[in-house]
């Protein structure tokens, strides 16, 4: 059979391959390099700091001072006082993670002695006062950092190219690479992502925005497809948010602004996730981002987390009803290898309409079985009033995907997936739809991933839904090269 030499010939690919994680250099400059060790709980984060650009010697051992999900962490060498400030944030597939906010503050002993001691007026002796070196300290705490993500794709289904959606579109989704998501292309170079990010790292505030270019900007801004309307007014703002971490009540953030949305295992950019390709949970059955508020308070430091959201609506810069999108979040670590969350979202999404209620439940648990083998499951259902000429539309989605890190710069990452649009609302028709994935990443320098994907997808219907060689059929099978360039 055809498919099955198909399949054969892509896991030979597949198999031969190599990818992964990038490192992270600072744009922000100082003499000072910091190397942290990964940990899940502020109080068992370790650092190295590498002093001898500065010409100096550290003595004695760190200080870190914990507060919420920052942390400070201070090294004193025999010249120069040094300050790092430090970031925990939750990656993709349930990861935790401490990253650097912003460039080592540098501060001479001697500068820092006189600033302590008031010098007594005299004509030969000029006055140092404490705060000059205050403007140099907050300037350092802006960083930036750049995305970039391209891939090449093919179908072995050689299903043509796509029918342009209108003659006036200013851009027109692909339909060559049937129910995929930002990877339409086939047999053409497609560039997801331009990202370039400005950071501010604060005591109590941090800002961030991504401005985003390419592909991938357009598709998250799109309202409709036929014809194509794009929010020009957000497009290049992938996010803008706000934080406020108050020293007087450790745990608790405030967030506001335009965010990724926290329903759902996979996340937008290629490079926080084990795959290149998105499942159709993530495409058809997930929220992609949202304008809104987040509040989140740590119940118990380090295990148990709580969060609630208040949005606009989903997918939306702004509100199409007077009644607001409610949204909520538990994280549950019981240990440092497992994270399990529940995350709920609801609200009218029918412009005009606040009685006909979208709803998502999801749940998804990450665990690292071993130092280098992670399993990540995902269970999503969701339901919309009024639509597809159905009282309730629902449709479902279970994901299962493993990571093997084999070595220091590859790993083999499978993904399986079923999801069932149980009323046509989602994809077009009532069909069951499985998804098999395989990807092998290798990390080709410090900023440089790429990957290596090849994917099956089946439906059950009769609507045929893909094309091969322009017939109709139930299979589609395909693969890509994804590259990602990641500096922060």
């Amino acid at each position: 059979m055809k498919r099955t030499t198909d399949l054969t010939k892509l896991s030979s690919i597949l198999l031969g391959a190599g990818s992964l994680l990038v490192a992270t250099p600072s744009f922000a400059k100082s003499c000072a390099e910091l190397k942290l060790k990964s940990a899940e709980k502020c109080e068992d984060l370790s650092a190295q700091l590498n002093v001898s650009k500065c010409g100096d010697e550290l003595v004695g051992e760190p200080t870190i001072k914990c507060s919420g999900n920052k942390a400070k962490i201070e090294f004193t060498g025999k010249k120069n006082r040094y300050l790092a400030r430090v970031k925990a944030s939750d990656g993709a597939w349930g990861a935790s993670g401490w990253s650097q906010s912003g460039a080592v503050d540098v501060q001479a002993l001697a500068q820092a002695a006189d600033a302590a001691t008031p010098v007594a007026s005299s004509a030969a002796a000029p006055t140092v006062e404490a705060p000059a070196a205050a403007p140099a300290a907050a300037s350092s705490r802006w960083s930036f950092s750049a995305n970039f993500d391209a891939y090449y794709s093919v179908n072995f289904n050689q299903p043509g190219i796509a029918t342009p959606v209108s003659n006036t579109a200013p851009f027109v989704r692909p339909a060559e690479n049937q129910l995929h998501y930002y990877d339409f292309y086939n047999r053409q170079l497609g560039l997801n992502l331009v990202e370039f990010t400005p950071k501010y790292s604060g005591d109590q505030v941090s800002f961030f925005a991504d401005l985003d270019f390419g592909q991938m900007a357009d598709w998250n801004a799109a309202y409709t497809t036929a014809p194509l309307v794009i929010d020009e007014v957000s497009k290049h703002i992938g996010q803008a948010v706000i934080s406020y971490a108050p020293n007087a009540a450790p745990g608790l953030i405030i967030e506001f602004g335009k965010l990724y949305s926290h329903v759902g295992l996979e996340v937008i950019k290629s490079k926080d996730n084990w795959n290149y390709s998105r499942s159709v949970t993530f495409g058809y059955g997930s929220p992609f981002w949202h304008t809104g508020i987040h509040v989140g308070y740590a119940l118990v430091p380090s295990r148990l987390t709580a969060n609630v959201y208040l949005y606009n609506g989903v997918n939306n810069l702004n509100a199409t009803t007077k009644v607001p999108t409610l949204g909520a979040q538990l994280k549950y670590t019981p240990s440092d290898t497992t994270t399990l969350i529940y995350n709920y979202l609801g609200g009218p999404q029918q412009p005009g309409n606040v009685s006909n209620m979208r709803q998502y439940h999801e749940a998804n648990a990450t665990f690292n079985l071993a130092s280098n083998l992670s399993l990540g499951l995902e269970f999503l259902a969701g339901s919309e009033q009024n639509v597809a000429s159905v009282s309730k539309a629902t449709w479902t989605g279970f994901t299962a995907a493993a990571k093997w890190q084999y070595s220091e710069k590859s790993y083999l990452s499978p993904r399986y997936e079923i999801f069932k649009d149980n009323h046509g609302y989602m994809t077009g028709a009532k069909r069951t739809i499985n998804t098999y994935t395989l990807t092998h990443s290798t990390k080709l320098t410090d900023i440089m991933e790429a990957r290596l994907e090849g994917r099956w997808d089946h439906t059950n219907d009769t609507g045929l839904l893909f094309k091969s060689s322009g017939a109709g059929t139930n299979d589609q099978v395909s693969a890509l090269v994804g590259v990602m360039v990641t500096m922060q």
